[in-house]
C-alpha cells in the first residue's frame, strides 16, 4: 500500500486534522518506523520459505541416499551441508527437541546420527517428515500376534441352542396292513402324532373279514412304547382292545370284524423327557409281567399325569386300591376313567387324595395304560361348558364339564354329567377347541361302556349308551391340523 494512502487512512482513524503540521509530522515518523519492520519481516519470511525449500530438497537427497545404500556418507559439497551450515550461520538452533522420537529413530537404525542433524533443523523449523522402508532388515521384527485379547472378544460360535425350544408337531400318515383301509366320511384316516411326551392316535378304520387278530398298521421307530400296552376302544359300538407293542404293531386282539376307533389313543413314546416312578401295590395287587410294564406313573412338561403297567389280583379285585398316587401327582378332582380290564371296559376312579381304585369291573388283569389327566396345580387355564339339552353337572366330588388346551394343542376334557339322553348334544366346543376330523372315543356311562362323539363343529355327543350319568374324565384329541 503506498505510504501517502496509509498516512490518509490513519489521519481519518484517529480524527486528526492536516493542517496541524506537528501531528502530521509525528505520524509520518510512526509510520515509517512500521515501514521498515513490514519490510523486515517480509526478508524474515522470503528468507525462511527459501530454508524450507532447501530442507525439503536436502530430506529428499538423503531419503535417495539412504535408499540407494549411502547412508552414512558425508554432505560436503552439496546442498544439504551449505543449507545446514547456513543455518547454523544465522545463529538457528539444531538441537532435536522430538529425543523419544529420534532415539527410537536411531536404535531401529532407521536413521543414522548424521541423519539426526538434518532430522532436528526439519522439526525446528515445524516441516513434518516421513521414512521410506530401510534398505536394511531390523534385527528385531514386529510380531503380527498380539499379546493380549480383549476380555469380551467376539467369537464366531453361535450360542447354544435353549435346552426347552419346543417341538414342532405334525400327523404322520399310516401306512395299512392286513387289509385294513380308512373308513371315510368326516372321519380321519389312520395317523399318528408326537408332541414332546405325548404320542397320539387317531382315525376310523375298517377291515370286512379276518379283523381280529390282525395288525392295523405299524409305527416307526421314535413313535413306540418301551413296553406292550393294552387299550380298551369303540369296535362297532361296542368295547376292543388294541394292543400296541415294542416293534411297533398295532394289533386288534379282541372285538368283532368291521370298523375299529383308534382315536384317543395316548401314551407316551419311548426316549420322552421324563421320569417314571413306580408305584407301591396295594391291598394284593402285583405285577401282570411278561412284556408288560409294571404299574408306574409319571408327569409330563404341562403338568399332565401319565400311567402305564398292567397288573393282577386274582380275587377279590373289584373295590379295591391298586395303589396311591404321592402328593403332585393327584387330580383336582375325582375321576371315572375307562380301563381294559380282562377283554371288557371297566371302571377305574382316581381320587383327589390318590388312591387308584378299582370300582367296576372282574377279577384278572386290568390295564392302566392310556390313562392321563391333569394334575390339581398344573397351569392350564380351564374352561367350563355351557350344557345344552338337559344335561347338568353330577355332583360331589365331580367336577363339572369343562375343557382346556395345553401349548401343544392337546384338548382335554373333564367332569360328570348327567340328565340328557342318549343321541343328544351335552355341550359344544368353541373354535379353537376342535378336532380336524370327527373322533369316536369310548367311555364309562352308568358303569357301561358307551360312545361319545366330538365332532369338527365342535359338538360333544353321547352318541351310543344309555340315559344315565356320562364322565368325560381323561378324553383328549389335538387340535393340530
Amino acid at each position: 500500500m503506498p505510504r501517502s494512502a496509509i498516512f490518509a487512512a490513519a489521519i481519518a482513524f484517529f480524527g486528526l486534522s492536516t493542517s496541524n503540521a506537528e501531528t502530521t509530522a509525528a505520524c509520518e515518523g510512526m509510520l515509517a518506523a512500521h515501514a521498515a519492520k513490514i519490510e523486515s519481516l517480509e526478508a524474515t519470511i522470503s528468507n525462511l520459505r527459501h530454508d524450507h525449500e532447501s530442507l525439503h530438497e536436502a530430506f529428499e537427497l538423503r531419503l535417495r541416499a539412504l535408499e540407494g545404500g549411502a547412508a552414512g556418507g558425508s554432505f560436503e559439497g552439496n546442498p544439504v551441508e551449505r543449507s545446514l551450515e547456513g543455518a547454523a550461520g544465522a545463529g538457528r538452533s539444531t538441537t532435536i527437541s522430538h529425543k523419544a522420537v529420534t532415539t527410537e529413530l536411531v536404535s531401529s537404525r532407521v536413521v543414522n546420527t548424521t541423519d539426526i542433524y538434518l532430522l532436528g533443523t526439519l522439526y525446528w523449523h515445524g516441516i513434518p517428515v516421513g521414512f521410506n522402508s530401510p534398505t536394511t532388515t531390523p534385527t528385531s521384527l514386529p510380531t503380527l500376534t498380539p499379546t493380549s485379547f480383549p476380555t469380551l472378544k467376539p467369537t464366531l460360535e453361535p450360542s447354544p441352542l435353549p435346552t426347552n425350544m419346543p417341538t414342532i408337531s405334525i400327523w404322520h400318515s399310516a401306512s395299512y396292513s392286513s387289509g385294513w383301509a380308512t373308513y371315510g366320511g368326516d372321519f380321519s384316516p389312520a395317523r399318528y402324532l408326537k408332541d414332546n411326551s405325548c404320542l397320539l392316535l387317531d382315525g376310523l378304520v375298517t377291515l370286512g373279514s379276518g379283523a381280529v387278530g390282525s395288525t392295523l398298521f405299524y409305527l416307526p421307530e421314535g413313535f413306540r412304547p418301551p413296553f406292550r400296552m393294552i387299550f380298551a376302544i369303540m369296535n362297532q359300538n361296542s368295547v376292543g382292545r388294541v394292543d400296541i407293542y415294542p416293534g411297533g404293531a398295532v394289533y386288534l386282539n379282541a372285538g368283532t370284524n368291521g370298523w375299529s376307533s383308534v382315536a384317543g389313543i395316548r401314551f407316551v413314546p419311548v426316549g420322552a423327557a421324563v421320569v417314571w416312578n413306580s408305584a407301591s401295590y396295594q391291598s394284593g395287587w402285583s405285577s401282570y409281567g411278561g412284556d408288560f410294564a409294571p404299574a408306574r406313573y409319571t408327569k409330563d412338561e404341562h403338568g399332565a399325569i401319565s400311567l402305564d403297567g398292567l397288573v393282577s389280583l386274582a380275587s377279590g379285585a373289584v373295590g379295591t386300591v391298586i395303589f396311591t398316587l404321592p402328593a403332585g401327582y393327584r387330580p383336582q378332582y375325582r375321576l371315572i376313567l375307562s380301563v381294559c380290564n380282562a377283554n371288557s371296559l371297566s371302571r377305574v376312579d382316581i381320587h383327589p387324595a390318590g388312591q387308584v381304585y378299582l370300582h367296576v369291573g372282574v377279577n384278572g388283569w386290568t390295564s392302566l395304560a392310556g390313562i392321563s389327566f391333569m394334575e390339581s396345580s398344573a397351569s392350564v387355564s380351564w374352561i367350563s361348558a355351557s350344557y345344552q339339552n338337559g344335561w347338568a353337572t353330577y355332583g360331589g366330588d365331580y367336577s363339572h364339564a369343562r375343557y382346556c388346551k395345553d401349548e401343544g394343542g392337546i384338548v382335554r376334557l373333564d367332569g360328570l354329567v348327567t340328565g340328557g339322553s342318549v343321541g343328544s348334544t351335552i355341550f359344544t366346543l368353541p373354535v379353537g377347541y376342535r378336532p380336524q376330523y370327527r373322533i369316536i372315543l369310548a367311555v364309562v356311562n352308568g358303569n357301561s361302556a358307551a360312545r361319545v362323539d366330538i365332532r369338527t363343529a365342535g359338538l360333544v355327543t353321547l352318541n351310543v349308551g344309555v340315559d344315565s350319568w356320562v364322565s368325560l374324565a381323561g378324553l383328549s384329541f389335538s387340535t393340530r391340523t
